[in-house]
């Protein structure tokens, strides 16, 4: 017996075809002596596959009725807590005061600065406590150019002899 299977020729497997059979059509078998006409001749049913109608599903109902019972309690308590944060932040938080407090009045502090008695701009005390002193400055081109006039708190101009100024 196993030198029968062994001398047997070997048997290959069928192939299998790329391309689809074509569709046949059954017809009515009182029209058989009529050439054989389709019996749906309608444009929507021909060349469609019956295929299978997909409908969205609100709730998996492939799933045992346990695991419907425990997804079910997860959603709802999910939910439930979702909810319930949002009630005890908005409902029973308290709101926050604010509360302003006074600022500590300060004594204003003693003036660093006094008015001057000769040009009344703001000096230091112990400059306006020194004597008031004139100078006279010579305007000549010889006595040219004179330091010190920036200092001076007060310049006067006064026409000396023949329209010359000092």
């Amino acid at each position: 017996m196993i030198d029968d299977f062994k001398s047997s020729t070997p048997v290959e497997p069928p192939k299998q075809n790329d391309q689809p059979e074509p569709e046949t059509y059954q017809t009515n078998p009182s029209n058989e002596e009529s050439g054989g006409i389709p019996l749906d001749l309608s444009i929507d049913k021909l060349g469609k596959k019956n295929k299978k109608k997909r409908s969205f599903r609100l709730w998996p109902s492939h799933l045992s009725k346990k695991k419907q019972i425990i997804l079910a309690t997860f959603l709802v308590l999910l939910i439930g807590g979702i909810v319930g944060y949002f009630v005890y932040t908005q409902l029973f938080a308290k709101p926050e005061t604010v509360t302003q407090t006074p600022a500590a009045q300060q004594e204003p502090a003693p003036p660093t600065t006094v008015a001057s008695t000769l040009t009344g701009l703001e000096v230091k005390p112990e400059v306006n406590e020194r004597p008031v002193t004139g100078v006279m400055i010579e305007n000549s081109p010889d006595a040219r150019p004179q330091s010190g006039l920036t200092e001076a708190g007060v310049v006067f101009e006064a026409v000396a002899e023949g329209g010359i100024t000092r």
